[in-house]
């Protein structure tokens, strides 16, 4: 499917966008998309906003110029403002034409600002969360395989200090509550 609007030219979509997700990873938005074709696509703008009104424009990304193989494309935001965000995808032809993406939001809700340290660990980890209640968590660490590796459950003050025992790699982190979730590349050295 296509979720382009166009702007001036044929009327002929110049890119079949495939996906398009945002999603807060840290302390960063990380933007991904694919196209399944291009035609005469020269280049992408991220755009941001708070309001849908004022719009930044925070990345360029060259296109793939014609072709009719899948690309995929990554864009970090790593100054996200806080509270909710809107992104979109501004596609821009060799002529100058130009096609938007539908926006999609994103939340940098306090929980996101949970600190995990210190990272890489040797198998323990300390957390500084955001105060004002006990309320439950989930903590899980997944593999880069996506099985979870440890999986722990308790009130914000037990998430303080967490020994693992993982073997050396890299993992996902993840926290969930009922104030959303939280998720974190992980280093075991």
């Amino acid at each position: 499917f296509s979720e382009f609007w166009i702007h001036g030219g044929s009327g002929v979509l110049p890119i079949d966008l495939v996906t398009f997700e945002a999603q807060v990873i840290d302390h960063s938005v990380m933007l991904d998309w694919a196209t399944a074709s291009e035609t005469n696509n020269d280049y992408f703008v991220v755009e941001r906003s708070q309001d849908g009104m004022g719009i930044e424009s925070l990345d360029t990304i060259n296109g793939n110029g014609t072709t009719s193989e899948m690309h995929e494309y990554t864009s970090i935001d790593e100054s996200p403002h806080e509270g909710l965000s809107y992104y979109r995808i501004k596609q821009v032809d060799f002529n100058g034409d130009f096609t938007y993406s539908e926006w999609r939001s994103v939340d940098m809700h306090p929980l996101n600002n949970i600190n995990m340290y210190p990272n890489p660990s040797d198998g323990e980890i300390h957390f500084s969360l955001p105060g004002g209640t006990d309320i439950g968590w989930t903590l899980t660490i997944f593999n880069l395989a996506g099985q979870i590796a440890v999986e722990r459950t308790g009130t914000k003050d037990e998430f303080r200090k967490v020994g693992l025992e993982l073997a050396a790699g890299t993992y996902i982190l993840q926290i969930v509550s009922v104030n959303g979730t939280y998720t974190q590349k992980l280093v075991i050295s």
